[in-house]
C-alpha cells in the first residue's frame, strides 16, 4: 500500500509552517456508529460526537463530530486554527454527520463550530451540543476534555441505594446553597462544596443529595434550566486539576527561590493536562515590588485569580489589574508583575481548560 503520510508546508511572514494534513486520516465514525445513530439506539452518543482526543496513524489530535443535518457546510474551529473555517472544513456521512481529525489539537483548546446555513448565509458560531466543558459566561467557547485524565470517584465501601436502606433527599442549587461574602460574594468552587455540603446534608439527617442542574448554561437566573451543552459541567464553579499531582513531585517547579534581597518566592504548580498550570507569587516584604519577572511555560495572557492583597481582604488593593500578558523573551516567555506587599498571586492561562482552582 502506498505510504500516505506526506506533509505540508505553508508561508507564514518570513516563517515556513509544517502542517499535517487533516484530511489524510481516516473516517471516524463507522458505518455501524452511523447506523446506530440513525436508530437513535445508540445510548453512549457523548463517545461518539464531541470532542475527544485520539491517535491516527501514530499522530497525537483531537476527533470532532456534530449532527447538523441542514447545514451546506460545517468548520470546526478554534485555537489550533486560529479560529479559521477554511482550514477544517468537515466531511459529511450519513445523515448529517460531520466529522474530522484535526492533527495537533490537544486537550484544553477552545473551539466551535462554524456553519452555513441551508440557504447559504454564514451562522454565527455555534458552541458544541456534546461538550464536556465550557468557558465560564459571558464567554462561550467549548474546550477540548481528555476524560481520560479526569480524576476517578472514591469507591464507597457501604451501599447507600440498596433496597432496604433509608433515602431522605436534599435538593439544592449550588450556585445559591453558599457563598463566600469576605471574597466578593463569590461561587464556592466544587472541591469547596465536596468539603462542606455533604457534612452540612449529614449533620441535617439526609441520605441523599439532589443537584439542581449543573450542565453548562449562559444565564445564571435560569438556575441551569437553559443549559447550552447536556454533557459539559458548568465552570461557574471550576474543574479541579491541580490536586491530581498533590503527591507527586512533577506537579510542582521552583520558578524563584534566589531573591532573598527581595524577598521573594515563586512556584508552579501542575495538573494532568499541559495547560493545568498556576504560578504563584509571594512577596514577604512591605514593600510593592513593580516590574517583577518570573519565566513562566507558556506566552499568551495569564490571569489573576486570586490576590490576597484585594480590598476584600482588607488589603491595600495593589496588583495586576486581572491578569498580565506574558512577554516572549529569547530564553522563554515571562511575566511582569506587580507584586502587592506582604502578599501572595495566583495567576492561570487564561485559555486553560481549568478555569478555578
Amino acid at each position: 500500500m502506498p505510504d500516505n503520510r506526506y506533509p505540508l508546508t505553508a508561508q507564514s511572514g518570513d516563517n515556513e509552517v509544517e502542517y499535517k494534513d487533516a484530511y489524510r486520516f481516516p473516517p471516524i465514525l463507522s458505518d455501524l456508529d452511523l447506523y446506530l445513530l440513525d436508530e437513535g439506539t445508540n445510548f453512549q452518543l457523548y463517545d461518539k460526537l464531541g470532542a475527544h482526543p485520539s491517535q491516527f496513524e501514530g499522530i497525537d489530535g483531537v476527533a470532532f463530530a456534530v449532527f447538523a443535518p441542514n447545514a451546506r457546510r460545517v468548520s470546526v474551529v478554534g485555537d489550533f486554527n486560529r479560529w479559521d473555517g477554511r482550514r477544517h472544513a468537515m466531511r459529511i456521512r450519513g445523515n448529517g454527520y460531520w466529522e474530522i481529525f484535526v492533527p495537533g489539537a490537544t486537550a484544553g483548546d477552545k473551539y466551535k463550530y462554524e456553519i452555513v446555513g441551508p440557504n447559504g448565509e454564514m451562522l454565527p458560531l455555534k458552541s458544541d451540543p456534546i461538550a464536556f466543558a465550557a468557558e465560564v459566561r459571558p464567554s462561550t467557547a467549548s474546550i477540548v476534555i481528555d476524560e481520560n485524565r479526569l480524576p476517578q470517584a472514591a469507591r464507597i465501601l457501604h451501599n447507600p441505594n440498596a433496597l432496604d436502606a433509608p433515602v431522605s433527599i436534599y435538593e439544592v442549587h449550588l450556585g445559591s446553597w453558599r457563598r463566600k461574602p469576605e471574597e466578593g460574594h463569590r461561587w464556592l468552587t466544587y472541591r469547596e462544596l465536596a468539603a462542606e455540603l455533604p457534612a452540612y446534608v449529614t449533620d441535617m439527617g439526609f441520605t441523599h443529595i439532589e443537584l439542581m442542574p449543573i450542565a453548562e448554561h449562559p444565564f445564571d437566573g435560569s438556575w441551569g434550566y437553559q443549559p447550552a451543552g447536556l454533557f459539559a459541567p458548568t465552570s461557574r464553579f471550576g474543574t479541579p486539576a491541580l490536586h491530581q499531582l498533590d503527591c507527586d513531585g512533577n506537579g510542582f517547579e521552583w520558578l524563584v527561590t534566589d531573591d532573598a534581597s527581595q524577598s521573594v518566592f515563586a512556584w508552579l504548580r501542575k495538573g494532568h493536562d499541559p495547560r493545568a498550570r498556576c504560578v504563584v507569587a509571594v512577596n514577604f516584604t512591605p514593600e510593592v515590588r513593580y516590574n517583577y519577572r518570573i519565566r513562566v511555560p507558556f506566552a499568551g495572557r495569564w490571569r489573576e485569580v486570586l490576590n490576597t492583597d484585594a480590598s476584600f481582604y482588607g488589603g491595600s488593593n495593589v496588583g495586576n489589574e486581572g491578569g498580565v500578558t506574558a512577554v516572549v523573551m529569547p530564553q522563554g516567555p515571562e511575566l511582569c508583575l506587580v507584586l502587592p506587599p506582604l502578599a501572595a498571586v495566583y495567576l492561570i492561562p487564561e485559555d486553560s481548560a481549568y478555569e478555578r482552582i
